[in-house]
């Protein structure tokens, strides 16, 4: 952390987004809420959750094919329905944990928590029994308007192996250094409030952050030079949005040369909340489509080539180039994050979902 600490903002210029106030509350909740997924290998699935990183065993999730089916065929002229099967997650890692990554040869993985980023060892976290222990942790900047800053959003440069974290505090970007001395390097400004996420592209150099303020800033890490991309304004321009409601950034997906941006639209004095998911052309930073959605959208992925989505209502979305739905599948509980898997995809929330053709065929608990 810096040996002097940055200056504060008075406390009215913190405005955290009601909704993620209304998470963090859950902590103290009996539920468990997981917030991100990360797949080691077709076997093996770490989420990020309230009660700690936990690890799911994925081959008990192995439907039945049709050969099997048809072997326990009685006679009838129907085929059996095929089996919803389910597995249950374990602790690996009693540590909260809101975000977790891992590095491109799968040696550490990178787990946001309320306190910091605790690294583990990919090893240490299959062969624990409830009980690993991080080899580092970088401590977030301590401030006076809450007991910890949670860490919110994580993402790892391949160009220059430097570990950035989007958090809950006032002072932009976090920037860290995962050489042999981990270490922290600085604060990336400029950002204004609570940041909720933080990716890249694997294509370019490209960084990019967003949160409460409704802009994602975009850097390239060659130059470190930083352009902001106004959502909010841009929203407002095409008459989805009023002046008086507060817009904001939950994910941001890139894929060179195109960027997907996805959050809420807040109405003032009311618990009315709705969505959006917007495309950006990133060698001239020209918005290109909008599509506005009932429910916030938490979470935009690359699955199979297509992008897809999960939010406050629970299902999961598959978008075109155009930004239309075209395909979508109805979820049980909020959705906080989607990863590929065999030809399926699992989303987190609550509850694990496992979906086949946008269908859920099992679950994990």
């Amino acid at each position: 952390m810096p040996s002097t600490a940055p200056t504060l903002p008075p406390p009215s210029s913190f405005i955290p987004s009601a909704h993620r106030s209304e998470i963090i509350a859950s902590l103290q909740s009996t539920l468990t809420t997981s917030f991100a997924l990360l797949l080691c290998d077709e076997s093996n699935l770490f989420i990020s959750s309230t009660s700690g990183l936990r690890r799911a065993n994925l081959d008990k999730l192995l439907r039945i094919d049709k050969q099997e089916n048809e072997e326990n065929h009685d006679g009838d002229n129907e085929l059996l329905e095929p089996r919803l099967l389910q597995t249950q997650s374990a602790v690996v890692s009693p540590l909260p944990s809101y975000d977790c990554i891992a590095d491109a040869q799968f040696r550490n993985v990178y787990s946001a928590s309320s306190s910091g980023i605790n690294i583990f060892t990919t090893s240490s976290l299959l062969e624990s029994a409830g009980d690993a222990h991080p080899i580092h942790t970088f401590q977030t900047h301590p401030s006076p308007f809450e007991k910890n800053i949670e860490v919110n959003s994580l993402y790892l440069s391949p160009t220059t192996s430097t570990l950035y974290s989007a958090c809950g505090d006032l002072f932009g970007l976090y920037a860290h250094s995962t050489s042999s001395s981990p270490k922290f390097i600085k604060n990336i400004q400029p950002t204004s409030g609570y940041l909720h996420c933080v990716t890249g592209s694997l294509e370019d150099s490209t960084v990019a952050w967003g949160g409460e303020d409704g802009t994602v800033w975009v850097m390239d890490e060659r130059e470190e030079k930083i352009n902001p991309l106004n959502v909010r304004d841009y929203i407002i321009q095409q008459k989805k949005a009023s002046k008086s409601q507060h817009i904001y950034v939950l994910s941001i997906l890139i894929k060179a040369p195109f960027m997907y941006i996805s959050g809420g639209v807040e109405s003032p004095h009311t618990i009315s909340q709705s969505g959006y998911v917007t495309s950006v052309y990133l060698p001239s930073s020209t918005f290109l489509n909008l599509s506005m959605t009932d429910e916030p959208v938490n979470r935009l992925r690359m699955i199979d080539g297509e992008v897809c989505s999960t939010g406050r209502d629970g299902g999961i979305s598959r978008w075109s180039a155009e930004l239309k739905v075209c395909k979508e599948g109805k979820g049980e509980g909020e959705g906080w994050d989607l990863a590929g898997w065999k030809g399926g995809i699992i989303k987190c929330g609550g509850r694990g979902e496992v979906f086949e053709d946008f269908r859920i065929c099992g679950y994990i608990d």
